[in-house]
């Protein structure tokens, strides 16, 4: 994982070395610029176990030296493979030692096993998938035991079956590899295409991935385009490319070039050894030459324009000097998106003050990128700028704003990504998120001060806070609240126009056979969010 570290205060154009816990391991450098800010991406080393680590930044003068603390919560990424297809996951920042049980959908779905995490929180476990799964995500639950979260979720996506070929073009005899992926483990696939009244060209076992690479000289066809066809002989699943027989032109990636990105066109079927003039859209915009190789082939890469028009078409064209032999291939644009997972890997909903993680695609290469919450509102805040990759995509983990919300838990907010250079715009208006608070600290004797802080609730509304002893069901989505009367109220306040409030007392002094008080903020109608308060001796 790629974070974003920033420093300031240290000496003008310092090199910041960075370290987790044990300052000895150096796992990479910050730049300082002349004002001694410093900030760079770094590569994450292997997480640890769950809990509070601290990020060491040490400068090279003396006594030039600051922290920050980082919370690791477990987590493990999703994968994705073939109906019937086995893969090994692996996680991070589970408790050392700790073993935890795995589902095939929620905890009460198929078991799958068991697995043990190593003295540094890592864990690792495979999955089979069931053979007729079909195309999706598939949540898998991570149960753990006497640990919180007591679940962790990950996914195993089912893609669409897919069929690729080495070149867009062949003379005829000449040979073409197929790339066939996500059928099921082990079946027949069958290949055919639609030249010459139909005809079956091949039929391939799958391996266990799902995955088939085969070669082949498809029979004497005449010049033109034909559909190739993958079909599976027990899933029924099926994929379909074209294949030109005469010049043919290839675009990758196949999800599409994002603006100024690279991207390749892969030419076949022309003559042996001649030159081509291959161009964007129009020869104004400039071309290279190129050189077939002996089979009339050929591979250059290009560079997107910075700006398009989504509603027009574009292509790169290849063509020899007598123009006798030309073809084109459509490029397509990724188009801007924005994404967004809690750190566990899901989408349902965002309590306040938990971390988000953003991602975002289809924008130039390497312009700065604007990350707005509640976009468009009144309460509209640019939580942070984020900088996209080379080929247009960006990730940034968050703790976001206060949303105004209603007299529920919950309500939904929108976030959007915004290009500084290009303008782009990527929005996402469904995102679900629910109240919550915190409490600072969480422990100590009677008499603690203790500041509560909490979002997403109504703006400008009141908030009571409750301190509560009793049993009932805990607090959050589907639970309750108790009655004002039936806890004690040390303080009220109101929140801002976005729903936010921080309010400070002392904790008095209560009867509770655990030493443990339940703090509830509750605000407009049956919204509320809770949190906990333990005793501790002075």
């Amino acid at each position: 994982m790629t974070i974003l570290i920033t420093a300031q205060g240290f000496a003008a154009n310092d090199k910041v070395a960075l370290s987790f816990d044990n300052v000895s391991y150096v796992f990479a450098t910050l730049p300082c610029d002349s004002q001694g800010k410093c900030a760079g991406k770094a590569e994450m080393p292997t997480p640890g176990v769950q809990g509070e680590h601290t990020l060491h930044g040490v400068g090279t003068r003396p006594n030039e030296s600051a922290q920050a603390t980082m919370i690791f919560m477990p987590f493990v990424p999703p994968l994705q493979g073939a109906p019937g297809g086995r893969l090994t996951y692996y996680g991070s920042s589970f408790a050392a030692n700790e073993t935890v049980s795995i589902y095939w959908g929620t905890e009460k779905g198929t078991a799958e096993g068991s697995a043990t995490a190593n003295s540094s929180g890592g864990i690792s476990f495979q999955i089979t998938a069931p053979v007729n799964a079909a195309v999706g995500n598939y949540p898998l639950t991570i149960v753990r035991s006497q640990q919180k979260p007591t679940t962790i979720k990950t996914y195993y996506r089912v893609p669409p079956s897919d069929v690729t070929l080495s070149t867009g073009g062949i003379l005829s005899g000449q040979s073409v590899t197929i790339t066939a992926e996500y059928f099921r483990a082990g079946e027949q696939v069958a290949f055919s295409w639609n030249a010459n009244g139909g005809q079956t060209l091949a039929t391939v076992t799958a391996n266990s991935a799902g995955r088939i690479r085969y070669t082949l000289a498809p029979p004497s066809a005449p010049k033109g385009s034909y559909t190739i066809t993958a079909a599976g002989a027990a899933s029924g699943l099926k994929a379909k490319t074209s294949l030109n027989i005469g010049p043919g032109l290839r675009f990758e990636p196949d999800a599409g070039v994002n603006p100024g990105g690279s991207f390749t066109v892969n030419g076949g079927g022309f003559s042996s050894n001649e030159s081509l003039q291959v161009y964007f859209q129009d020869p104004a915009n400039g071309s290279i030459t190129v050189t077939t190789d002996g089979n009339g082939a050929f591979s250059a890469k290009l560079t997107a324009p910075k700006q398009y028009d989504a509603t027009t078409s574009y292509y790169v064209y290849a063509v020899n000097a007598t123009k006798t032999e030309e073809t084109n291939v459509q490029v397509r644009f990724v188009p801007p998106g924005i994404s967004r997972t809690d750190i566990y890997g899901g989408g349902e909903y965002f309590p306040y003050g938990s971390p988000v993680i953003i991602s975002g695609q289809g924008f130039l290469s390497g312009e700065s990128v604007d990350i707005y919450w509640n976009y468009q509102q009144a309460s509209q805040i640019k939580v942070i700028v984020v900088q996209a990759a080379s080929d247009g995509t960006f990730g940034i983990t968050i703790t976001p704003p206060s949303a105004p919300g209603s007299v529920s838990n919950d309500t939904y907010t929108t976030i959007a990504a915004v290009g500084e250079t290009s303008q782009l715009q990527a929005v996402n208006s469904q995102t679900y998120v629910s109240t919550g608070m915190s409490l600072s600290p969480d422990h100590g004797p009677v008499g603690t001060s203790v500041t509560v802080t909490g979002g997403n609730f109504a703006a400008n509304a009141q908030i009571t806070i409750v301190l509560y002893t009793g049993t009932m069901t805990p607090g959050g989505p589907g639970g309750n609240a108790p009655s004002p009367s039936d806890g004690t109220v040390p303080v009220t306040t109101t929140t801002d126009s976005t729903g936010a409030f921080s309010v400070t007392f002392a904790m008095p002094a209560l009867t509770t056979t655990t030493g443990l008080v339940s703090v509830y903020a509750e605000g407009a109608g049956s919204s509320f969010a809770s949190g906990g308060f333990t005793y501790t001796t002075a």
